[in-house]
């Protein structure tokens, strides 16, 4: 075989150069590789690919719109939030952006916000007034107006008669009226178009362990719902959450060491850890967990409880009654920690 001659060789070494480097200036090619990973469920690839090309243009509205993607599913509503706004500020299309970033805010708890601010937004495609309409049913309902949520709710079924948030939240409301046949069927009907609908899985789980009293049933629910996406947290949390009450201590350990591989930093994690260490005893670990949860949310609810059940087994009453009264004025409805402050 005639080998190249040196000039050959050198052109065809700066043809792969040149090539490379304008792969590495192109931060569209990321984005493309991006979108491959996240069709093939890898979001930890896929969000490798987009903060390269952020590292480009950091004003590129379509890389952060799907870096907040990521962020919503993988349970940073925060972190979505953030993004989403500067994917709007990058002149991303508001039809794609505003109905992600009004789910982050619902996460927040930002529901009069979200109402204050997206109210109004109008859309002329379907999917887009579905979401969005129906995360200001559930804002709406969440302030305590009922009549607002309704018709928003109607008016997203209206766009989308097959938009399954808006299916799951018609559900939800079944169960609330107690038409508890009427909210399975109506979960059901969800899965059988869509099986890899992970909230429906969920939703059909507490129904069938709050409701029907089926804890088998529904913790396998809980448990299709992270086989059809494995990041999926409402499913890690509601597993553990049961195999811990039931006192499956083993089994919620092994669930909880799913979570962990999921989201190890998550807030949720290392309050079921907590949890699950004051329920075996191990009540130093448990206090410890419990300080940390409390520094980065110094207001929330359960883990002041928490805190103050730990402290109350230690025999540290004062700590306890701190952390219970202050569990009691953010949340005076929450019946277990009066009741734990009265103890």
């Amino acid at each position: 075989m005639k080998l190249p001659n040196t000039k050959t060789l050198f052109a065809a070494l700066v043809v792969v150069v040149l090539t490379t480097a304008c792969s590495r200036n192109d931060p569209q090619q990321n984005i493309a590789s991006a979108k491959d990973y996240l069709q093939k469920n890898d979001p930890k690839a896929a969000a490798i690919q987009i903060k390269n090309a952020l590292q480009i243009n950091p004003e590129l509205g379509e890389a952060r719109f799907l870096l907040g993607t990521i962020l919503l599913k993988g349970g940073d509503a925060a972190g979505a939030e953030i993004e989403f706004r500067k994917a709007l500020a990058g002149k991303h299309p508001e039809v794609l952006v505003v109905p992600q970033l009004a789910r982050s805010m619902l996460f927040l708890g930002q529901a009069k916000k979200l109402i204050d601010e997206f109210g109004n937004t109008q859309f002329d495609q379907p999917a887009a007034v579905a979401s969005l309409q129906t995360s200001l049913a559930i804002a709406y309902a969440a302030l305590g107006q009922p009549a607002q949520a309704e018709a928003a709710l109607a008016a997203a079924l209206q766009s989308d008669a097959n938009h399954a948030p808006a299916l799951l939240l018609r559900a939800r409301q079944k169960a609330a009226a107690r038409d508890i046949d009427g909210a399975l069927q109506t979960t059901e009907a969800v899965i059988a178009r869509n099986p890899a609908d992970a909230d429906a899985w969920r939703l059909k789980g507490d129904l069938l362990l709050y409701v029907k009293g089926k804890p088998d049933e529904a913790l396998a629910s809980y448990r299709k719902s992270i086989e059809v996406r494995p990041e999926y947290l409402p499913g890690h949390t509601a597993a553990v959450g049961m195999l811990i009450q039931q006192r499956k201590f083993d089994e919620a350990a092994t669930q909880l060491g799913q979570l962990k591989k999921v989201a190890p930093q998550h807030p949720q994690a290392t309050y079921f850890e907590a949890w699950l260490a004051f329920e075996k005893k191990d009540y130093k670990l448990s206090r410890e967990l419990a300080q940390q949860l409390l520094r980065n949310a110094p207001d929330n609810v359960r883990a002041l409880y928490l805190a103050g059940a730990v402290e109350l087994q230690l025999n540290s009453l004062i700590q306890a009654q701190a952390h219970l009264e202050r569990a009691v004025r953010t949340a005076p409805s929450f019946g277990p920690a009066r009741q734990l402050l009265i103890t």
